[in-house]
């Protein structure tokens, strides 16, 4: 065979063996326990830490995002302010616009007369299921780099022994005057409460 053919074979081969195991990971991906006890907690701490520091409202946003960068960590900084029943930092990690709705539904199906920070309190206690939340498994993160979004595919898993498994959607968003960009969940964070308390 010609030097051509052979590059051409090897070429093809390579192209063929790369697409292999990328639908293999997509459609059987590895299950991984998320690190909520060491990982997640010091990003709670680490937060926590900073804004008793340098309260400042308009520094809310940017503590979460000094602690959480990747779709990943945004979802595990998420989990972990369930568990450790922050209201403050779990709204940091949605998308503004998508919360205020959130609540505002909240607001009407539950007839409650209260704060923005005891609303997101229910929110939380309906995703935890009153704090029977034990872990959550990292099953997939898909990120489309061209569109900015990331959907992040978690099972969360309860002491009831009744896990359930979402998709929560993410979208990068642009801040400021360096336009820093950033990643915060748009999936509606009443339809992860709803869907927690289906089953």
């Amino acid at each position: 065979m010609s030097n051509r053919k052979v590059v051409y074979l090897s070429s093809v081969l390579l192209f063929l063996i790369v697409v292999s195991i990328y639908l293999f990971y997509k459609y059987n991906p590895l299950i991984v326990e998320m690190d909520i006890k060491t990982d997640g907690m010091e990003m709670i701490q680490n937060a926590e830490a900073n804004l008793l520091v340098n309260y400042d409202p308009n520094l809310i946003d940017d503590e979460m995002r000094e602690e959480a960068k990747t779709p990943y960590e945004v979802v595990l900084f998420m989990i972990s302010s369930v568990i450790s029943e922050n209201p403050v930092l779990f709204s940091t990690t949605f998308e503004a616009e998508q919360l205020t709705k959130d609540l505002g539904k909240l607001q009407d199906i539950e007839n409650f007369e209260g704060d923005e920070f005891q609303l997101v309190g229910i929110l939380l206690n309906k995703i935890s299921r009153n704090g029977k939340l034990t872990s959550v498994n990292h099953i997939h993160t898909d990120e489309n780099f061209f569109t900015g979004s990331a959907d992040v595919k978690i099972e969360l898993v309860y002491s009831d022994e009744n896990p359930v498994t979402i998709t929560l959607n993410l979208t990068q968003l642009e801040i400021g005057e360096t336009k820093q960009s950033f990643y915060a969940i748009n999936t509606s964070a009443l339809d992860i409460a709803e869907a927690v308390n289906s089953n």
